[in-house]
């Protein structure tokens, strides 16, 4: 229990300094990636989208894959994260996680445009300064 405490921590720190995740979905049975603002409460990760962008659909906890930090800051930690993606519709959230830059978007945090997705984890795998990989699931 005390390594997963201690790799969950590890996650945590890697989501905490990277504001963006490389986001994969499946659509009309084709891959499809993008580069998405991410925000996080420890494990708990939101993405910012456009309702008028987004083709996938959010009633069926559309499956989804996060890659966080990869590339970024000449580090080899990396996070990546296989979940479900729900529509999360909190207005404290909305109004945490707005950002001016998303004004180029949208008019502001109550623009019903502006979804705020909510990824439940299904698998987290860390991988370290060293290079080493750790893995947990979460069902």
């Amino acid at each position: 229990m005390e390594a997963k405490f201690a790799m969950e921590h590890e996650v945590a720190k890697i989501l905490d300094h990277h504001e963006y995740a490389a986001v994969a979905t499946v659509e009309n049975q084709k891959p499809r990636l993008r580069r998405m603002p991410k925000y996080n409460k420890g494990l708990s990760i939101y993405l910012v989208a456009n309702r008028k962008s987004q083709t996938w659909d959010l009633e069926s906890k559309t499956p989804v894959s996060l890659l966080v930090g990869h590339g970024e800051n000449d580090s080899r930690e990396t996070v990546e994260i296989d979940g479900k993606l729900s529509v999360n519709t909190e207005e404290a959230l909305r109004q945490q996680i707005w950002r001016e830059e998303f004004s180029a978007d949208f008019s502001g945090p109550d623009d019903p445009d502006y979804l705020i997705l909510q990824v439940k984890a299904i698998r987290v795998e860390l991988t370290d300064k060293d290079g080493q990989k750790h893995e947990w699931f979460d069902y």
